[in-house]
């Protein structure tokens, strides 16, 4: 009962911070988030640029009521936060909605032209309200590497999708590797698990036999021999019996090892 009183405000306080907006759903009720784009963009300073998408929002999500909206040009965080941060960054444009043609979607669009002495480097593009405490939706903050020129800009998306391509195509080769191991070992064992049987048949039978000669050589010894000796050489056949059976037995378990027999 004493730890259910104490569970309790925690539950309480729980409850209240997932039903804030700034909790609730941070990466989206379905489990996801949007972007202007997933990948890196790479734009030169000078460029005109016009993004479209089209988002997931709920009522637990920043609105066009909330707004209206902002893409910021920050400097890319090291990880993303629920709460979006652009001191320090620069105000490229106004971002536009409209009510999409889905159930809980909006129409997103920004235009901007990225300022000629834009420094060269590594950014995000952060969409929020003003002052900047929440993003519109559910919508990520999407990468930006500023680079010198439109030539610059072109090849390195094209080593992007390039790069993105070689990784696919090593996944798919790792599992046609694996599955091809998978066959090769299954395809052993259809053969040597018949051969391993069969030996261990036969050390079964011959460990029988050996066992049926020691109790040949103890009946033996513990027989009288006739005229009060014992039977000598009956008992020396089933001991060289015996010896026999114990080396063939001993120079299978080594072939089987690798090991020479002694």
């Amino acid at each position: 009962m004493r730890s259910a009183r104490l569970l309790l405000p925690v539950a309480l306080v729980l409850g209240l911070l997932m039903s804030s907006p700034a909790f609730a759903c941070f990466d989206g009720c379905g489990g996801g988030s949007d972007a202007f784009s997933y990948e890196t963009e790479y734009l030169y300073p000078g460029q005109t640029v016009t993004w479209d998408t089209s988002i997931y929002i709920d009522k637990g999500a920043a609105g066009p009521d909330q707004g209206p909206f902002y893409a910021h040009l920050v400097t890319r965080p090291k990880r993303t936060t629920a709460r979006p941060r652009v001191d320090g960054g620069m105000m490229l444009g106004a971002v536009e909605t409209s009510p999409a043609g889905r159930r809980n979607s909006l129409d997103v669009s920004v235009s901007f032209t990225l300022p000629t002495d834009m420094p060269l480097g590594t950014y995000a593009l952060e969409v929020c309200n003003d002052p900047c405490t929440e993003r519109l939706a559910y919508m990520y903050p999407t990468n930006v590497q500023v680079v010198a020129t439109d030539s610059d800009a072109r090849i390195s998306k094209r080593i992007d999708g390039l790069t993105l391509k070689l990784q696919k195509l090593r996944y798919e080769i790792g599992r046609v590797r694996h599955s091809m191991d998978r066959v090769a070992s299954k395809e052993a064992n259809l053969i040597i698990d018949p051969l391993r049987t069969r030996m261990v048949m036969r050390d079964e039978l011959l460990g029988d036999r050996i066992t049926e000669l020691e109790g040949i050589i103890e009946r033996l010894e513990s027989r009288p021999a006739e005229g009060g000796g014992a039977p000598e050489g009956a008992v020396a056949v089933g001991a060289l019996g015996l010896a026999a059976a114990g080396l063939l037995l001993a120079r299978r378990r080594n072939r089987e090892s690798g090991q020479p027999a002694e």
